[in-house]
C-alpha cells in the first residue's frame, strides 16, 4: 500500500517498506553499512525547522542534552561520517518515493535529491522518517501470541 502526502509545491506517493524492491533493500543495507553505530543511535534534536523526534520539548536549554550539532547529527563526525549518514537518508527517499505532481521526474539520485529546494528534500526526508518509525513500532506489537490486533476480539 503506497501512502501520499503533501510536500511544497505538490504531493509525493510513497511505497511502503514491504513494497520495496530487492535492490533498493539492497541498497539501503550497504548505506546503513557505512554509518557508524553512535551516529545511527544519536539522539536527534532540532532547531529552526529542522528534523525533531516526535515529542521532543525544544524549550531554551534543549540544544545542550546531547553533543550535537544544528542538524542532531553528533559533532565529532568526519566528512566520511557526514557523507555516510546522508548517503543512509538520500538512499531511503530514493527507494521509498514512488511518485511526485512537482514538474520533472522522480529524483533517481543523490545528485537529484540535491538539486531539491530545502523545504522539498526535508519534506520528503520527514515523511520517510514518519514511515521508518511507524515501520518499527510494528515490529515493536509482536509478542508470543503473534501480532496485536486492538480490533481482534481477543486482543491477539
Amino acid at each position: 500500500m503506497t501512502v501520499t502526502v503533501d510536500i511544497p509545491g505538490g504531493q509525493a506517493t510513497f511505497r511502503e517498506q514491504d513494497e520495496l524492491t530487492v535492490g533498493a533493500s539492497r541498497a539501503v543495507a550497504r548505506a546503513l553499512r557505512r554509518v557508524r553505530r553512535d551516529v545511527i543511535t544519536a539522539p536527534t534534536i532540532a532547531v529552526d525547522g529542522q528534523i525533531v523526534d516526535e515529542g521532543t520539548d525544544l524549550d531554551e536549554g534543549d540544544e545542550a542534552k546531547a553533543p550535537t550539532d544544528l542538524i542532531g547529527l553528533p559533532i565529532d563526525l568526519t566528512e566520511d561520517d557526514l557523507d555516510a549518514t546522508w548517503a543512509v537518508g538520500d538512499v531511503m527517499i530514493l527507494a521509498m518515493l514512488e511518485s511526485w505532481t512537482l514538474p520533472g521526474p522522480v529524483p533517481a539520485d543523490s545528485a537529484a535529491l540535491e538539486a531539491l529546494t530545502q523545504p522539498v528534500y526535508m519534506a520528503l526526508q520527514q515523511q520517510v522518517a514518519k514511515m521508518q518509525r511507524a515501520e518499527a513500532t510494528k515490529a515493536d506489537q509482536f509478542g508470543p501470541d503473534g501480532v496485536e490486533d486492538p480490533a481482534s476480539p481477543t486482543g491477539a
